[in-house]
């Protein structure tokens, strides 16, 4: 096992250990949990807005096949991109790259799952909350802490929640079951990947067929490929995209918290779904309800 400060003085460049598929979502070798599949496909260096309209998706499908079938036909890429230009992104004939965290938060609360094609995005009566999933601080012990917010993630999503790694969408996650972790391959990809390859080059506006690739820095440093594991010898992946918004990748755990911790854009972020009508309606009942004081008296 590797030292917890050679892991927080990582950059951010993750270890993608093998690609989804059905048979690799289904190796006896992990506990494995796969929320959904639902996504946008990406066209273009839009993956902030792709994110935001896979997610309304997701939710869409969870609330039954009207409201699915209403957030498949509207809640498209162009129709969130529309949204953010409202709020004056700049760049946005271009791509998505000037969308950080505030802005995209700002964009999830303020879209809806549409009830009906002609309600749009923003005419739905179910909103999204998106809240930050935030580290313990300051970590007594960055491998406790990184098995508490793994537990969290996994509490996160039994319940409902989805869960957003920068601007892809994490669809599950797995956990090698106990004593086997050693005698699990290596990453796919290898120790090149670079952050613009495994979370898309495109959101920086690039195009999909050619990635940039950084100058090598004195903090791009190899990882000890297959020491990352958690305090009981467990290795933990989540799912979710190098590039584009589909689920594609089996991605370590410990360089997805190496990155958090480094730099502040890349965030993990829980979003649920809020139904408007039922919050207002229990306002109301609320506001009738006599007050405790004129109860007694009565």
């Amino acid at each position: 096992m590797c030292d917890s400060d050679s892991i927080l003085s990582q950059t951010c460049v993750l270890a993608v250990w093998a690609h989804h598929s059905p048979e690799v979502a289904a190796d006896e070798a992990f506990e494995t949990f796969v929320q959904d599949e639902e996504h946008v496909v990406q066209r273009g260096p839009y993956c902030a807005a792709s994110s935001v309209a896979g997610l309304l998706c997701s939710f869409g499908r969870e609330l039954g096949p009207e409201a699915s079938s209403a957030c498949t036909a509207a809640a498209t890429q162009s129709a969130v991109v529309a949204v953010m230009s409202e709020m004056k992104v700049p760049g946005l004939e271009q791509s998505t790259a000037r969308v950080g965290n505030v802005t995209w938060k700002r964009t999830m609360r303020s879209v809806s799952v549409p009830e009906s094609p002609e309600d749009g995005v923003t005419g739905g009566a179910v909103r999204l909350a998106p809240r930050d999933f935030e580290l313990l601080s300051p970590p007594e012990d960055p491998l406790d802490e990184s098995d508490e917010l793994w537990r969290r993630l996994k509490d996160e999503m039994a319940a409902g929640a989805r869960m957003m790694y920068h601007c892809a969408r994490v669809f599950g996650w797995r956990e090698s079951r106990p004593g086997l972790a050693a005698s699990l391959p290596g990453p796919a990809d290898g120790p090149k990947a670079s952050l613009d390859e495994v979370l898309g080059g495109d959101s920086d506006g690039e195009d999909q067929q050619a990635p940039r690739r950084p100058a090598a820095g004195p903090a791009e440093r190899e990882f000890a490929w297959g020491v990352h594991l958690s305090r009981e010898g467990r290795r933990r992946e989540i799912l979710t995209a190098k590039r584009g918004q589909g689920p594609k990748h089996w991605v370590s755990w410990e360089q997805v918290m190496a990155d958090v911790r480094k730099h502040k854009l890349h965030r993990l972020i829980a979003v649920t779904a809020v139904d408007r009508r039922a919050r207002e309606r229990r306002a109301r009942r609320r506001h009738k309800a006599p007050a405790p004081d004129a109860i007694k008296s009565a």
